[in-house]
């Protein structure tokens, strides 16, 4: 379980954080999110977007990627051409580079 839970909020949100709870406040679109029984999540790809566009480090955004396209919950190509910002699109390429080159390793074993 991670020691925080990052919570997306619509941007006129006013009620007090609870503990544990850290707020992002943004308008998702519809696309960007996925209902579960009883509360809704942002896609694997809307995820990793706000990861890449966080301060957490490239090492995380790394695994969440590499997680992510060994599950098959988002494809290289999207991610390759998701429009995105500068900052995040940086971050994205440095994690295609990281999985291209394990799987050139994996390959080379």
């Amino acid at each position: 379980m991670p020691a925080r839970v990052h919570l997306t909020v619509p941007p006129g949100f006013r009620k007090k954080v609870p503990p544990g709870c850290v707020l992002h406040k943004a308008t998702l679109v519809p696309e960007d999110v996925e209902s579960r029984t009883g509360y809704r999540v942002t896609t694997p790809l809307r995820t990793l977007l706000d990861v890449a566009d966080s301060p957490l480090s490239q090492e995380h955004l790394n695994k969440a990627a590499r997680d992510a396209l060994e599950r098959g919950l988002v494809r290289h190509r999207l991610l390759e051409t998701v429009p995105c910002t500068p900052d995040a699109r940086r971050r994205l390429d440095q994690v295609l580079t990281a999985t291209r080159q394990g799987r050139r390793m994996e390959f080379a074993a």
